[in-house]
C-alpha cells in the first residue's frame, strides 16, 4: 500500500498526517494532541475540528500523488486567518459600556466620521442639557477613555484633539437658534426621501414642542390632553397641551399645543437616530435658504459661517425655548415646558439670544 506523508506547520496545532491511496483514506496522529490509539484520534471531534482547516490541501496533495506518483515530503503552512473584523464605534462603544456616546452615535456612523468637528458637537450637545457638572465631567471621561482605548486597538478615526475637547474645561458656549421664520422655510422644505423627510419631520417637532429627542417619537396624536392653566385673572383656563413624561427624568410634562405640530402627529415617518439627525438636518437648512451669517463660540474657540453649518438635532429644542422667550413667556414657564428643574439651566444654556429689546420698557425707563 502506497502512502506519503505532509507535515503541517501551525503556531497552535502540530500535526504529522499520513494518507492512504487506496480509498483516498487518511490517518493522522498529532504531536500537540495525545490519543492512545488511531482509533481514539478518529474519533476525536477537536481533532477532526483541526484537520478540516486543511480539506482543501489534503485534498490537492492527494490528486497531485495520483498524477505524478511522487510522493510529497513538504510543509504547507496553515491557511491563514482572517483578519479580525473591525467593530462600528457603535457597536466598540457599546460593549465598552459608554452609553452617552453610544446613543449619540447610529448603525452607519465610521471611524473616519470621528473628526474634531464630530467630537465638538457631541461635548455641545452634551453640556447642553440639564446635567450636572460633575456628571458632564464624567460623561466626557468616559468617552476620551473610550476613544484611547480604540486608537489602542488600532481604530484610526481622524480626531486629533479629541482629548482637549473632551477635557470639560470650564468656559463660555454660545448657539444659535431658529426663528420663526426660519423654522417656517424648513416646514415648506420638499425633501427627497424618507429618510430626510423623518429628519426634518423629527427636527420640527422639537421645534413646536421642546421636547428632547430622545422624548420627540414618543408624541402621538393621543398625547393631545386638556390642561387647566392659571390666567393672570386667576381664573382656569382649560388649553389643549401635548402632555409626556422625560425618558430622561422621568417627569411629566405638559405644553400648550401649537396648532402646525398637529399635521406633524398626523405623519408616520421613521425614526432617525440622533447621529442621522446631526449629518442631514445642517443639509436641509441650507436647501430651504437659512443662509443668514452666524457665530458660535464653544471648546474655547470661536466660529463664523452661515446659520446652516451650526445646526444640530438640540437645535430645535433651544429654538422653541428662545422663541418663547423672544415673544416674552417667562424663563420661569419656558423652564417647566422644557422639563428642568431649575431656571438658571434654562437661561444658560436654552435662551440663545440677549437681552429683548422692549421699546415700550426702554423709552419709559432709560428716556
Amino acid at each position: 500500500m502506497s502512502k506519503f506523508k505532509l507535515s503541517f506547520a501551525s503556531q497552535r496545532d502540530k500535526l504529522i498526517l499520513k494518507f492512504f491511496k487506496d480509498g483516498k483514506q487518511y490517518r493522522a496522529k498529532s504531536t500537540g494532541i495525545p490519543f492512545k490509539s488511531m482509533e481514539d484520534a478518529d474519533k476525536s471531534e477537536s481533532l477532526a475540528l483541526i484537520l478540516s482547516r486543511y480539506e482543501t490541501a489534503f485534498k490537492q496533495a492527494i490528486y497531485d500523488y495520483e498524477i505524478t506518483g511522487v510522493e510529497p515530503d513538504l510543509v504547507v503552512a496553515p491557511l491563514e486567518k482572517p483578519a479580525p473584523e473591525i467593530p462600528s464605534p457603535l457597536e466598540f462603544f457599546t460593549k465598552e459600556k459608554c452609553k452617552i456616546f453610544a446613543d449619540y452615535l447610529d448603525a452607519s456612523t465610521k471611524w473616519s466620521d470621528l473628526t474634531n468637528g464630530f467630537i465638538s458637537d457631541f461635548v455641545t450637545e452634551v453640556n447642553s442639557d440639564d446635567y450636572t457638572h460633575n456628571t458632564i465631567k464624567a460623561y466626557l471621561h468616559s468617552v476620551r477613555k473610550g476613544l484611547k482605548s480604540a486608537a489602542r486597538h488600532g481604530y484610526l478615526f481622524p480626531s486629533t484633539e479629541y482629548s482637549k475637547l473632551l477635557s470639560h474645561e470650564a468656559g463660555t458656549t454660545t448657539s444659535i437658534f431658529l426663528d420663526m421664520k426660519e423654522i417656517a422655510m424648513l416646514e415648506k422644505l420638499r425633501c427627497e426621501d424618507e429618510l430626510e423627510e423623518a429628519v426634518r419631520v423629527t427636527f420640527l417637532k422639537a421645534c413646536y414642542s421642546g421636547c428632547r429627542y430622545s422624548d420627540v417619537h414618543k408624541l402621538k396624536l393621543a398625547s393631545i390632553i386638556e390642561v387647566g392653566y392659571h390666567a393672570l385673572d386667576g381664573t382656569v383656563e382649560m388649553v389643549k397641551s401635548i402632555s409626556y413624561v422625560s425618558q430622561k427624568t422621568n417627569t411629566h410634562t405638559n405644553v400648550p399645543l401649537k396648532s402646525s405640530l398637529i399635521p406633524l402627529l398626523e405623519m408616520s415617518v421613521i425614526t432617525p437616530s440622533n447621529g442621522q439627525m446631526n449629518r442631514i438636518i445642517p443639509e436641509l437648512c441650507l436647501r430651504a435658504g437659512i443662509t443668514a451669517p452666524a457665530e458660535v463660540f464653544k471648546c474655547g474657540k470661536l466660529f463664523t459661517g452661515e446659520k446652516w453649518e451650526f445646526v444640530r438635532s438640540h437645535t430645535a429644542r433651544k429654538s422653541f425655548a428662545t422663541n418663547l422667550y423672544v415673544m416674552g413667556c417667562s424663563v420661569r414657564d419656558i423652564s417647566k415646558y422644557v422639563g428642568h428643574k431649575d431656571e438658571a439651566t434654562t437661561l444658560k444654556t436654552y435662551i440663545c439670544c440677549g437681552a429683548i429689546y422692549n421699546k415700550s420698557f426702554i423709552n419709559g425707563f432709560f428716556g
